[in-house]
């Protein structure tokens, strides 16, 4: 599932042209392995699943982390706004995608050469067909057990 995800947003993201290189996010930027610039990383964060009565797996708030990597304006002269029209424009694309919801944006400059934007987005609701579960393996009381164990003395 997350496989697919990553794949169909990448595609989206695509769209934008200004975007050199797109990839997973492996912490890149710390690693000094950003070679061409703007580049955007799709970080997927820890996801929690619960099972569902569709005998599925679903997890809900959902989010997903975009780190928009350009290169350090050094100049004192110019201001590089570059970043913000880019991340309006991933906004742009991603506004009319199901699920999605901008929460925040967050800006990095602790490394020397390049800056990370970092665009948090709500994706909502994952649901996982492929772990569907068999629940008719599950041994489970049948209504009359049920009522017997909530009767006060037990009989």
């Amino acid at each position: 599932m997350k496989a697919t995800y990553y794949t169909e947003l990448k595609a989206k993201l695509k769209q934008v042209r200004e975007l050199k290189f797109i990839s997973r996010w492996k912490n890149q930027v710390a690693q000094n392995q950003v070679a061409q610039t703007p580049a955007l990383f799709i970080e997927i964060p820890q996801i929690s699943y619960n099972d569902n009565t569709a005998k599925q797996q679903d997890a809900s708030d959902v989010r997903v982390i975009l780190h928009l990597v350009v290169k350090k304006n050094t100049s004192e002269d110019t201001e590089d706004t570059k970043l913000y029209d880019i991340s309006q424009k991933i906004y742009n694309v991603l506004q009319n995608t199901d699920g999605f919801s901008r929460l925040s944006e967050s800006l990095d400059v602790t490394y020397d050469t390049i800056e990370d934007f970092q665009l948090t987005y709500l994706i909502g609701r994952l649901v996982d067909e492929d772990a569907m579960k068999d629940y008719s393996e599950i041994d489970r009381p049948d209504l009359n057990t049920i009522n017997q164990m909530n009767k006060p003395d037990g009989s």
